[in-house]
């Protein structure tokens, strides 16, 4: 897929230094760039398109790939997860491409836009084409939300994974058809399998850790003075390995303002975030370090 990236984005007029560095950075959806303005310094519609392409590949399950390779191509359509993901972008790139409707006027604009944004955002690259930050409300809303999904497991993308909110909502959903048939008994199924209960349960573990990092992190970065929405999307542009966040963090801003005692917090929800939590704070309980 790199090497497929190099050769696109050389074809379409990028240098080869950049075609590496932006090819590199797209599949391990790290979204550094060698130009301050990111890809919009371009300006290359088709640019554009190809990256996000790329960024859409690598926020799938590459085990996917390896059985298309393999010679069962048809189980990355089939796969739940895959489908899910799909649906997220390709729902929030429609109502993103019609909130900024208002903005950039011309249809093919906003769409190429939105487009960008939400795959940039969704898979936790962190690329830019736009200012996100001058985005009316709902729309910026809907970015946060992004943050928080991100791609699915067994990709490079950060985030909670898409998997993930796929088993919680099918607890939430067995959960209420107990509510209401109290005696019986729900299976958790993925596909056709059915899903073990301590899997389930670290998955909703894995959640509420999150939230509450999130929620004491966006309190702490408050408490150093900053205003809430730069408190908090620092934190989850950070914990979900994005980069750009909201307000003060915005795609067009950086985080060098940030006190020093936050570059610090802001540095270790990076670590916590890309090493899914649960192995970095487990190092520091107790229990872990007792023979």
């Amino acid at each position: 897929f790199t090497i497929a990236e190099i050769l696109v984005l050389r074809i379409l007029g990028m240098s080869l230094y950049d075609g590496i560095c932006h090819s590199f950075t797209t599949m391990s959806t790290g979204g550094f760039s060698t130009l301050t303005s990111s890809i919009r310094g371009f300006d290359n519609p088709a640019i554009d398109y190809a990256i996000s392409f790329f960024m859409f590949t690598a926020g799938v399950n590459f085990y996917l790939y390896y059985l298309a390779v393999k010679g069962s191509p048809k189980k990355i359509l089939i796969d739940p997860e895959f489908r899910i993901y799909a649906i997220i972008l390709g729902v929030s790139t429609l109502i993103l491409a019609v909130s900024i409707l208002s903005i950039h006027h011309h249809p093919l604009v906003a769409f190429r836009k939105g487009l960008f944004q939400t795959i940039a955002i969704g898979t936790t690259t962190g690329y830019g084409t736009d200012d996100f930050n001058a985005y009316p409300s709902f729309a910026r809303l809907l970015l946060v939300v992004l943050m928080f999904i991100g791609g699915s497991a067994g990709s490079t993308a950060g985030g909670i994974k898409v998997s993930r909110f796929l088993v919680l909502f099918k607890i939430i959903r067995a959960e209420l058809y107990k509510a209401v048939h109290p005696n019986a008994v729900v299976a958790i199924k993925i596909g056709k399998r059915p899903l073990p209960d301590t899997t389930a349960k670290s998955i909703v573990g894995f959640f509420i850790l999150f939230v509450v990092v999130f929620a004491f992190g966006s309190m702490f970065m408050a408490a150093l003075g900053l205003d809430i929405i730069t408190a908090f999307s620092s934190v989850i542009a950070t914990l979900a390995n994005i980069g750009p966040g909201l307000g003060r963090v915005g795609s067009l801003e950086h985080y060098a303002h940030i006190p020093e005692m936050g570059k610090l917090f802001l540095s270790f929800c990076m670590i916590l975030g890309r090493l899914e939590l649960f192995t970095v704070i487990a190092l520091v309980l107790p229990s872990f370090w007792k023979r």
